[in-house]
């Protein structure tokens, strides 16, 4: 999908993101009042299967960040696992994949966090943006968003970057409304356009013990 200019002020820019151990689907759009307006999309994959979750995550970000209009503030809405206390949370949480992915994703944010565009996080479970939608059906939905913008996927585009679609289109009904916080759960919040940095003194307080008087 072509790049298009970034929005006025008078939209949001909405990055959402749909995370998985080996690649992240992504969907850079600005609010609508009906639906979002998609600027860019896509899928980015980790090549070695050996490298520490961490680093993945940090090279997901790294490789996300460049994506961001370098002069304009992003809310980014990315995929959380179901609570590890639900149903089918206790059912999985001794599953290796799950955990790792729970690792991926909150290195993830963490490196998000600190990226000068980005002015909030939120997280959102797939119970909650999908339920329990069928693939085809979501991709079809996804399809048609796009095509009401004259957009469009690739061939063999991975359902990773559908699903962003589909989240992004999730996040553009729920954002900046009065229920929210029932719909999206804020990880992440600072003031736009600065990161806030707390004033420190620092002292040293290690010495020989030769200098020091009795």
């Amino acid at each position: 999908m072509p790049q298009t200019e970034p929005p006025t002020q008078e939209n949001s820019l909405i990055l959402a993101i749909d995370p998985s151990i080996q690649s992240l689907g992504y969907a850079l759009g600005a609010t609508g009042k009906k639906n979002p307006t998609f600027f860019e999309a896509g899928v980015i994959k980790i090549s070695s299967r050996h490298a520490k979750y961490h680093v993945r995550g940090l090279h997901m970000a790294m490789n996300i960040i460049h994506i961001l209009p370098p002069t304009s503030t992003v809310d980014v809405v990315i995929e959380t696992q179901t609570n590890w206390f639900t149903h089918r949370g206790m059912a999985s949480k001794d599953n290796e994949a799950i955990q790792k992915l729970y690792y991926t994703t909150g290195c993830l944010v963490t490196h998000l966090a600190i990226c000068p565009s980005v002015r909030r996080i939120f997280g959102v479970s797939p119970n909650q943006w999908k339920g329990q939608l069928p693939k085809k059906v979501m991709i079809d939905r996804a399809t048609h968003l796009l095509e009401l913008q004259n957009k469009r996927l690739i061939p063999q585009t991975p359902h990773d970057t559908y699903e962003a679609v589909m989240i992004l289109e999730y996040a553009n009904q729920h954002l900046n409304t009065k229920n929210q916080n029932k719909k999206l759960e804020l990880i992440h919040e600072r003031n736009i356009g600065a990161t806030q940095f707390v004033p420190v003194e620092v002292a040293g307080m290690l010495t020989d013990m030769a200098g020091t008087s009795g």
